[in-house]
């Protein structure tokens, strides 16, 4: 019974050596896929750090874009309104200018009219002038005669 009992402590010893390289396998499968798995994570943790510095590089790009389009069209649009005003002050300005042509105008063709009255009334005295001084002088040749 010996020998069996030996036998039987040698089967079970066998079974736990079995069993302990087995265990021993499995511990290696799982440390290479602890490894794999943690160079997996540490590779996405890298590829996620280095989306997220491309990502941050692309908005600094655009924001730097967009300032600078902004600041453009900021400059455009004070030459528009600088332009604008001038064409204001310009319209303004050929307004008046044009208000006091027409009054000039008008006093002019005033002052044309009051003229050519005062002379056509000159022109008229004039002409009765010179037949009252004929009318005189033949009066007086015809005394003297």
């Amino acid at each position: 019974e010996l020998t069996r009992l030996q036998d039987e402590a040698n089967v079970n010893a066998d079974k736990q050596r079995d069993i302990v390289w087995y265990l021993h396998e499995q511990i290696k499968e799982k440390d290479e896929e602890l490894r794999r798995l943690r160079a997996e994570v540490e590779e996405a943790k890298r590829r996620r750090e280095e989306s997220e510095f491309e990502a941050r590089d692309r908005v600094d790009r655009m924001e730097t874009q967009h300032q600078q389009e902004v600041a453009r069209l900021q400059a455009k649009l004070a030459k528009v309104q600088e332009r604008f005003e001038a064409i204001d002050k310009f319209t303004k300005d050929k307004y008046t200018l044009e208000h006091q042509l027409a009054y000039y105008k008008e006093a002019w063709e005033r002052e044309k009219l009051e003229h050519s009255q005062n002379v056509n009334e000159l022109e008229r005295r004039n002409v009765a002038e010179k037949n009252r001084l004929k009318k005189e002088m033949l009066r007086k040749v015809k005394e003297t005669k």
